[in-house]
């Protein structure tokens, strides 16, 4: 029986207990049981980790720049890899990686258009589009709506107040009986006699 020895001479005797009893010669037979023991529980735990973090999620239809953001929050939760990730949330790995390039013109445009927007603040994006391309801007009404929703310049519709067509009293409250009446129709029915 080998017996391991701490740094300081002492022995070490958790591992005696565990593994009191073995040879030399058995100790590698252990150890490789060991690693193919924990490859089969990491067979068994990824899909039931999979099943775990797709429970979690949702699972309506989502669009890929969604799907990469949860991508990327599983990936941070659950400490897997990127390519796991992209596979669960059934995202391509060209999807994945793309990063949106900033265009000039459009950082241009952001400028003309909040001061546009600025200036009349009721006038909601199909409007602005109108007057940006009265100052010559060569604009789709599309762009300039994702642009508007970005700098955050939706104008909230206003909700038109509910206003009582007569005032209403209130019902006295009855002291004896047949002091209040009320009528109610279920049903109401015209019927013709034939003279025949």
């Amino acid at each position: 029986m080998v017996l391991l020895l701490l740094r300081d001479g002492r022995p070490d005797y958790a591992w005696k207990k565990q593994y009191a009893g073995l040879g030399m010669s058995e100790l590698p037979e252990l150890r490789q049981l060991c690693d193919e023991n924990g490859r089969l529980k990491r067979l068994v735990a990824d899909p039931a980790l999979d099943r775990q973090i797709l429970q979690e999620l949702v699972s309506k239809k989502l669009k890929p720049g969604l799907r990469r953001k949860l991508g990327c929050w599983t990936q941070q939760t659950y400490q897997i890899g990127q390519r796991r990730a992209a596979r669960l949330m059934k995202v391509g790995w060209s999807t994945w990686l793309y990063h949106r390039k900033v265009r000039r013109f459009e950082e241009a445009l952001r400028r003309p258009l909040c001061e546009i927007a600025a200036t009349y603040v009721r006038y909601g994006y199909r409007r602005l589009t109108v007057l940006l391309r009265r100052e010559g801007w060569k604009v789709n009404a599309k762009r300039i709506y994702r642009l508007y929703a970005e700098e955050q310049l939706i104008v909230r519709t206003k909700q038109r107040k509910k206003i009582g067509r007569r005032q209403r009293l209130a019902v006295p409250m009855a002291v004896g009986a047949n002091v209040c009446w009320s009528m109610d129709f279920v049903s109401d029915k015209l019927a013709v006699r034939s003279a025949f």
